[in-house]
């Protein structure tokens, strides 16, 4: 939970991230556009897919740990 007295500030930064994602992603969108009219959707797919695995191993980690008891404990 985020306390009472930061919740404007995070929902700024918050609404400001997306703003700027959005400036950019139509940006270099267009500029990849230019090249070809499927790299930005290929572009996309490999931004999409290596966020997934970023997001997604540790938690694979943590159930490889939990099934064999003997590997190492250092992961968050």
């Amino acid at each position: 939970m985020i306390p009472q007295q930061v919740k404007g500030k995070v929902q700024a930064n918050f609404t400001a991230a997306g703003l700027i994602g959005n400036l950019l992603g139509a940006t270099f969108s267009g500029l990849l556009y230019g090249f070809s009219t499927g790299l930005p959707f290929f572009v996309e797919a490999i931004i999409c897919i290596s966020a997934s695995l970023v997001l997604l191993l540790p938690t694979f980690a943590r159930q490889f740990q939990a099934a064999r008891p003997g590997i190492a404990t250092d992961i968050p």
